[in-house]
């Protein structure tokens, strides 16, 4: 086995040997721990621009509304505060997911094949790799290594957090292993 390839593995996951340990025991590591406490915190400057901009947008379409138009800006501005709501709630689903993960700090695994998958997308196509019946985004760099180590090592064990689905670490196993 490669262990140039499965230190580029643990480099594009984002995993140390520590973490590993800690995920093998089915824990999070205080590393861990922040990095998902770090991507609870992303949704919230997005959701703030959105909510200012959408209500600005709001406010200029309902402003200056006179008889002619009316229906059609008030259905603009429907339109706009749907697509709000609708962001947010996605936003705070992703949020309470990491949140719930956070605070049970539990991590699951999946051992078996590895498989990586692609779906062509409008403009580029989505990476994913799935072991057992887990799936995961990834980017495309990661899948070529992944797609080279499960060339010869086709069998592994991932570890992730069980709401949010984030992988948090991997290794290959040998077939003599399983």
């Amino acid at each position: 086995m490669s262990t140039d390839l499965l230190t580029s593995v643990a480099n594009m996951i984002g995993f140390t040997e520590a973490d590993l340990a800690a995920n093998r025991l089915g824990k999070l590591s205080d590393r861990q721990r922040g990095k998902l406490a770090a991507q609870q915190g992303e949704w919230l400057i997005p959701a703030l621009v959105t909510i200012g901009g959408g209500t600005i947008l709001v406010f200029f379409t309902v402003v200056g509304i006179d008889a002619d138009t009316s229906n059609l800006r008030l259905a603009f501005a429907l339109i706009i505060v749907a697509f709000l709501v609708g962001y947010l709630a996605y936003e705070w689903v992703k949020w309470s997911r990491l949140k719930t993960d956070l605070t049970n700090v539990i991590v699951l695994e999946s051992q078996g094949r590895l498989e990586p998958i692609t779906y062509a997308g409008k403009s580029s196509p989505y990476y994913f790799i799935r072991v057992k019946d887990v799936k995961f985004p990834i980017d495309e760099v990661l899948f070529n290594l992944l797609t080279d180590l499960a060339e010869d090592y086709p069998y592994c064990v991932v570890y992730y957090a069980p709401q949010s689905h984030v992988l948090l670490s991997f290794e290959s196993l040998n077939i003599n292993d399983l």
